[in-house]
């Protein structure tokens, strides 16, 4: 672009300009703004990085003051995990943009959880949870003491904010528009089997769930965004399953085996089709090693900490390989395992057979 060019949008009205690109998503705003400085200037605009965020992830409405434009930066992309290049780079993010591990630390209080649910693009569900433990409590009391040293499970249904005897929320799928029933119902027809209905809707059904800390106004999008697994709670009940997110985040706690930690959401659901309603039984957030361990509280923070700086793509499928990758090192490392467990029974009982041997050679002897 010449140099003339670089101010082409100079006698444009800024409001209109503005609106023109409210009408853009977010990553084709910031392509726009690197053709020129006029463009730049309107792409930095706060309101127009809000409403991204409001459309985008609708539980984001929640906050009122933040800088929008780097949370979006920060949530859109997902985790990405690759092994190898993923460490160096969480190392050099470390040194580079960080203070030490002891500033970075934040509380259980200190962070947001922002999760929206989607089908087939249209938001269904959408919630705000403040803090990872179900109350407010002083970093000297003894339920803050047992949120480090137990397992870690954030599970937003039931953790007293809805005012229901059954912590059961029920979410009509046409609230938000009129299509997202129609193209619901339109989802029945074409099937001769209830399980085939089922099956599409759940396997169309989307999650983010945005961390948002709101000291260092840093944020981080922990899902997978589409269903890793998808499997019946019950095989002879097609309405009821279980879905699977999450996102794989290298850890520098020696605890964790392999320095890997699994952030693992289980949506449980039932899918009413007569009354075209989706049960939302449990959205819950648990973290893993590669043994399968579950975290602690303590273990868990430093893992939420580490997200924040986690290397990020905006490729799905590059994601998905980082995760099927990982799942591979899981299976290699349960072979290693069980191989390691199977030569350690072996020697047992070799030398269990040959102190009975000797026992008897020594009666015999005796005798």
């Amino acid at each position: 672009m010449k140099k003339s060019d670089r101010n082409c949008f100079k006698g444009v009205n800024r409001d209109a300009l503005i609106e023109i690109m409210s009408r853009l998503d977010g990553f084709t705003l910031a392509s726009v703004a690197s053709t020129c400085n006029d463009l730049r200037e309107a792409a930095g605009e706060e309101v127009l990085w809000k409403e991204f965020c409001y459309n985008t992830w609708p539980s984001t409405s929640a906050i009122k003051t933040a800088s929008f434009k780097c949370l979006y930066t920060d949530a859109f992309p997902l985790i990405l995990y690759e092994e190898g290049r993923s460490e160096v780079s969480q190392q050099q993010m470390t040194s580079e943009s960080t203070p030490p591990d002891s500033s970075l630390w934040s509380s259980p209080s200190g962070f947001t959880s922002l999760v929206d649910i989607y089908y087939k693009g249209h938001c269904i569900f959408s919630k705000v949870v403040d803090g990872m433990t179900a109350r407010n409590e002083s970093e000297t009391s003894e339920c803050f003491k047992r949120f480090l040293c137990y397992p870690f499970s954030l599970d937003l249904l039931g953790i007293g904010r809805f005012e229901t005897s059954d912590r059961v929320f029920y979410q009509n799928l046409g609230i938000m528009e009129d299509d997202t029933t129609n193209s619901l119902l339109a989802a029945f027809t074409g099937y001769n089997r209830r399980g085939g209905i089922c099956s599409d809707i759940a396997q169309n059904i989307q999650l983010s769930w945005i961390l948002w800390n709101a000291r260092t106004g840093r944020a981080v999008n922990i899902s997978s965004w589409k269903p890793r697994s998808i499997c019946r709670n019950n095989p002879f009940v097609h309405e009821d399953f279980s879905l699977c997110f999450g996102c794989i985040v290298p850890a520098k706690d020696s605890s964790i085996t392999h320095k890997l930690t699994e952030f693992e959401i289980t949506v449980k659901c039932k899918l009413l089709i007569e009354q075209g309603c989706i049960t939302w039984k449990e959205i819950s957030l648990i973290m893993k090693d590669i043994d399968g361990s579950h975290l602690n509280g303590q273990q868990s923070m430093k893992a939420f900490n580490r997200a924040l700086i986690c290397s990020r793509s905006i490729n799905h499928s590059r994601v998905e390989k980082g995760y099927q990758h990982f799942q591979n090192q899981k299976i290699l490392h349960r072979l290693k395992i069980d191989r390691e467990e199977l030569i350690s029974n072996l020697l047992s009982a070799t030398v269990a057979i040959a102190s009975l041997l000797g026992i008897c050679y020594a009666c015999g002897t005796l005798l």
